[in-house]
């Protein structure tokens, strides 16, 4: 097992500081027998607590405890009066520190958490989707056989078409796609469908084949594709007519490119000249949101050394993501 240098020394600091303090009280013969003690009691009575303590993995800024247990041992070298406030701010500013890159990793973590829950409930969804088809592909071949049967066959064409039509909806979500990512395309394809807005997808290959974690790949399709029904919605709702989202993904030479174009308003210059860099820019006044979901768009593809670009014309807005198929970490 790699041991973490962090707790090494963290461990050092702890025995030492044994040793002074009870250097304080008169009793610094005692030292080596309780730090013996110590040690045989994590060694053999609870090793995973110690395997735990020395693991390699650990939370970012955790060297800050380090540097307040050194502080500290100070106080007891060096009892003088000037120092001690110093070390006392030093020891406050750096488990303040510790404090914000354990709330970090906290919060990256838990949105992690939300996003692969989310998954399995849309996984979950194409599974119960893909079973309903299955259960009722046999009814579907009953009243097809009933329709020939008594010669109306034009009747048997258009329900023919209007089943192979369900199929491919299905089918295009799915084809080629890992779990977590067909989980999220036929999500927001049910979604669309429900909101009455036409939504296309035209990969030429699966966008589990994009060179991000599948966590990743989920976060980028979820947010852009949220942003653009949402768009189509008040558009539809605004102009009275279909609103419609394409989603494109093809290969070209070295690069994957992702085109989502959507039907919207008018978006103010405001908004566009500030949109993917700022937070709180957004258009969803009504529902309260603080557009963070385009700022992590932004974020994925700038760690993966992509390129982002976005048109807006005639009521319609277009998002383009290129990525390198090679990613070099």
């Amino acid at each position: 097992m790699k041991r973490s240098k962090n707790s090494l020394i963290a461990f050092s600091l702890g025995m030492v500081h044994i040793a002074v303090a009870l250097q304080h009280i008169y009793a610094v013969w005692i030292s080596p027998f309780i730090i013996m003690a110590l040690i045989l009691f994590v060694s053999y009575q609870k090793p995973r607590w110690f395997q735990r303590y020395l693991h390699i993995k650990e939370p970012e800024g955790l060297w800050a405890l380090n540097v307040v247990s050194f502080l500290l041992l100070l106080v007891y070298l060096f009892p003088l009066s000037w120092l001690e406030p110093i070390i006392v701010l030093g020891c406050v500013s750096l488990l303040e520190y510790g404090r914000y890159k354990w709330k970090s990793n906290h919060l990256t973590w838990e949105d992690r958490l939300g996003t692969r829950e989310t998954t399995i409930k849309q996984t979950d969804q194409v599974l119960l989707d893909l079973r309903r088809e299955r259960h009722d592909y046999v009814k579907h071949l009953s009243s097809l056989q009933y329709m020939l049967e008594q010669g109306h066959h034009q009747e048997a064409i258009q329900y023919m078409e209007d089943l192979v039509g369900e199929f491919e909806q299905l089918s295009t979500s799915v084809s080629g796609e890992k779990s977590a990512v067909a989980g999220v395309l036929h999500s927001y394809h049910r979604e669309a469908k429900d909101r009455k807005i036409q939504l296309r997808y035209e990969f030429e290959v699966p966008a589990s084949k994009l060179p991000l974690p599948q966590e990743e790949i989920v976060v980028l399709l979820g947010n852009a594709l949220s942003n653009a029904l949402e768009a189509a919605q008040q558009f539809q709702e605004s102009v009275g007519e279909e609103g419609q989202v394409i989603a494109k993904l093809q290969k070209k030479s070295a690069f994957y490119i992702l085109t989502i174009r959507n039907d919207t308003l008018p978006v103010p210059n405001w908004v566009l000249d500030r949109l993917y860099h700022i937070p709180a820019t957004t258009t969803k006044a009504e529902t309260g949101e603080r557009g963070y979901g385009a700022t992590s768009i932004q974020s994925i593809v700038q760690k993966r050394h992509g390129h982002l670009d976005f048109t807006y014309k005639q009521n319609h807005f277009t998002l383009k993501i290129k990525l390198p198929s090679i990613q070099i970490e």
